[in-house]
Formats: C-alpha cells, structure tokens, sequence
C-alpha cells in the first residue's frame, strides 16, 4: 500500500499571542527551502488540514508557521507534539523530493569483506547524516549512508556495494 502523506515534523513550540507555532522538521537541511512553499499541513494522526498564512524559516530544523485555523496561543499550545503531514501529491517539489530520499528503499547491502548485509527498509533522513535501517533476516541494523562507505550502486540489480567499517554489524545492531 502506497503511503499518502508524508510526516515532516511535529509542532515543537507556541510563539506570541496570534497562535504561531514552530515545527520541527524531521527532514534533511537540503530540501528546508522547498519547504517554505508549503500552502497547506495536517495536524496530528486525524489529519486535520491547517492552510498555512505566513511561513518562515525558524533556525535550520525549524519553521515558524501562521494558520488560518490556529488563531490564539491556547490553540497553538493545545498541538504541541502533534505530528505534521504533507498529503502526497499537493506540492509536487516535495513529493519528488521525497521520491529521492527514499530511492534506496529495497537495495540490498553488500559488504566488500563480509558479503551480503540486508536489505534497506528504511531511510532516516532526521539526522546530519542520512542512516539506512537494514534487515538482516536476524535482526535491524543501522548502517550510515556515507558517500565514503559506499564504493558502487547497481540501480539496476538494486545493490549498494559498501566497505563498511570493522565491527559495525555487530554495535549497530538495532
């Protein structure tokens, strides 16, 4: 099943009286720009459509944010922590974005010494450095996704090749 929204953040703080509010992206710092385009965000699991007035940059991991629905700072404090969406298909920038992000998503890891590591199921892109969460068929692994491990990409046979570091199957396990 197809995802239909993506989560790029949650509201982290209430700012001034008109009901501003802060999120704090969970997204890489290289698409923080398209992010300021944004028309629209959902609010918390029911997916409640904020339209956004006003957005501005906050620092580098956060947006300050004025809707139409929040109005006052008790309604802003009353979201604090709530999950933010962006509905797959509304900013198409971001979808492709995002598409990029997660291309790796079912590659198999191999290791120039050990062989076969595991197959990508996940990309965590919060983070300075994007890390790939590896089933091993034992157990997850956390494997970094560093343009200096990795020594080719078969996009054809769907395989990262890496020179992973000694030891890091066993202490990254998750």
């Amino acid at each position: 099943m197809r995802k239909k929204e993506i989560c790029i953040g949650h509201v982290a703080k209430a700012h001034g009286l008109n009901g501003a509010f802060s999120i704090k992206l969970y997204t890489p710092n290289k698409i923080f720009e398209i992010l300021l385009d944004i028309k629209s965000v959902y609010l918390g699991e029911d997916k409640l459509k904020l339209k956004v007035i006003k957005i501005e940059p906050n620092s580098n991991k956060f947006l300050r944010v004025i809707t139409q629905e929040i109005s006052n700072r008790e309604s802003a404090k009353r979201i604090l922590r709530k999950r933010i969406f962006l509905k797959i298909g509304e900013h198409s920038s971001i979808d492709e974005e995002f598409r990029k992000l997660q291309k790796y998503i079912g590659y198999t890891i191999i290791d120039q010494k050990t062989g076969l590591v595991g197959e990508i199921i996940e990309i965590d892109n919060n983070r300075p450095q994007p890390i790939f969460l590896v089933d091993t068929n034992k157990n997850e692994l956390y494997v970094p996704n560093v343009d200096s491990l990795i020594t080719e990409v078969s996009d054809k046979e769907k395989k990262i090749f890496m020179n992973l570091p000694e030891g890091l199957t066993e202490i990254c396990v998750r």
